[in-house]
């Protein structure tokens, strides 16, 4: 195993395991549920492959739902969501100088501005998959939609101080 993948693999557990521990059992209320783990799939190099990147996400999201969610299926959906749209998010917020296939995004190679843009949307598309199927509809729209957003900015400043530190190689590998 690789140097980068066993970084990579003790991120993934390292990430699920202060999840499932510390996060999910947070008394924030109903209005504000930190998702965290979601960093991993953000911060992979951009050069890496959608379908990596959804698999990681499916395990990721398998492996919360089944240590810390009463109903399974919610976290792996709103992963994968994230995983899909990650490349068009990107997109928005980075240039082509950026786009070096082994670069990660991050603060350093994207500008404070472009991730931090990166995360919060990134994350608003996660929070609205989660709280649209946990409330399994439309009925108290106004809640789930501040719900939706004190739970990204939340999460989007836990991410943003936790990116500080993730590994900054330039030289990833990439699937």
């Amino acid at each position: 195993m690789s140097n980068h993948s066993l970084s990579r693999f003790l991120w993934f557990t390292g990430l699920i395991a202060v999840q499932c521990f510390i996060f999910s059992r947070l008394p924030l209320g109903t209005f504000v549920f930190p998702c965290i783990y979601v960093l991993f799939i953000l911060f992979l190099p951009f050069g890496y492959s959608r379908v990596w990147t959804m698999l990681w996400a499916f395990f990721m999201g398998l492996c919360v739902d089944l240590l810390s969610a009463d109903v399974v299926g919610i976290h792996i959906a709103s992963a994968v969501a994230v995983a899909f749209a990650r490349s068009h998010i990107l997109k928005l917020f980075s240039t082509k100088a950026d786009f070096d296939a082994y670069a990660i995004p991050s603060s350093n190679t994207q500008g404070w501005q472009a991730c931090s843009g990166y995360v919060c949307v990134s994350m608003m598309l996660y929070q609205a998959v989660f709280f649209l199927l946990d409330d399994f509809g439309f009925y108290d729209l106004a809640h789930t939609l501040l719900r939706i957003l004190l739970s990204a900015i939340c999460s989007a400043a836990f991410i943003m101080l936790l990116q500080t530190l993730w590994p900054n190689n330039r030289k990833t590998p990439v699937p």
